[in-house]
């Protein structure tokens, strides 16, 4: 059969697919003789320092067509800030267990989550940049799931410094924090091989979608965010990056226009002009 990559000089992005394929032939990692029993715990949990409690999480009134029909890219936020009430609605939506917590049954053993996780190996970690939260200080923090608080890690930092972590984009200069996505990642790893990188940023961005529905239906703005200096960020969160890697980000607040599309603008456009009322 004809090899597809054989004539290829392979780019990054394409030497990562390439070894990150399933090959006939080939076994892969995962043993499902020993039946889907994930690690445990599939999260990490800081002792030793400050703890903030979280609201128990209310459901928004929204639908689940509302948030999807509200959710827009806010880059205009409100300098007030949010609430912690808001921001534990925001965190436990989207990661956190549903009502019937975990699974355990002869060949399936596993947390569960709202989102999807191969194995059920749940590698995604939530660090909260607080900047404006109303009953959370400022700050670095981890968001603990199974404990629903948060876990303070830095005190206050200057914004400044944050924004240039996050490439100096103008629309975070007045969000009221960053939800940052990492990934433990032998806890995929180490049982789908290379594989398991692609389920991690897959994994990323279903959680970054979660974030940006919750939000919609709680009312607040919300911008995904790809553009970081990776080592710096992972320096300020602390991390190993041998071990976990930020991936991903989402910054959140209220929306500083209740016109929908005025708030999506970026900063350097007074008006909507034309074409550009129906982008998202």
């Amino acid at each position: 059969m004809h090899d597809p990559w054989a004539a290829l000089s392979p780019s990054p992005w394409q030497m990562f697919h390439l070894h990150s394929c399933n090959q006939r032939g080939v076994v892969p990692p995962v043993l499902w003789t020993q039946g889907l029993h994930a690690q445990r715990p599939p999260w990490k949990r800081y002792r030793g320092v400050p703890t903030q409690p979280l609201a128990v999480p209310e459901a928004p009134a929204a639908t689940l067509r509302d948030a999807l029909d509200q959710r827009r890219s806010c880059r205009r936020f409100d300098a007030d800030g949010c609430d912690a009430d808001g921001l534990a609605s925001l965190l436990h939506l989207a990661y956190g267990p549903p009502p019937e917590g975990a699974i355990d049954a002869p060949l399936l053993s596993t947390e569960t989550r709202t989102v999807p996780s191969g194995g059920g190996r749940f590698p995604l970690e939530l660090y909260v940049l607080a900047r404006r939260v109303a009953g959370v200080p400022a700050g670095l923090h981890h968001y603990d799931v199974p404990g629903h608080h948060l876990a303070q890690l830095r005190g206050p930092m200057p914004w400044d410094r944050i924004v240039d972590l996050f490439l100096g984009q103008p629309p975070l200069r007045e969000a009221a924090g960053i939800v940052v996505i990492t990934a433990v990642t032998h806890r995929t790893l180490a049982r789908y091989g290379e594989r398991g990188y692609r389920m991690l940023l897959l994994e990323a961005g279903h959680l970054g979608q979660n974030l940006t529905l919750a939000a919609a239906g709680l009312g607040l703005g919300s911008l995904c965010l790809a553009g970081f200096f990776d080592g710096d960020l992972a320096m300020l969160l602390g991390l190993d990056p041998a071990v976990e890697l930020p991936l991903y980000a989402v910054a959140f607040g209220a929306p500083g226009s209740d016109d929908p599309v005025t708030a999506r603008l970026p900063w350097t456009m007074d008006t909507a002009a034309g074409d550009d009322r129906d982008a998202r």
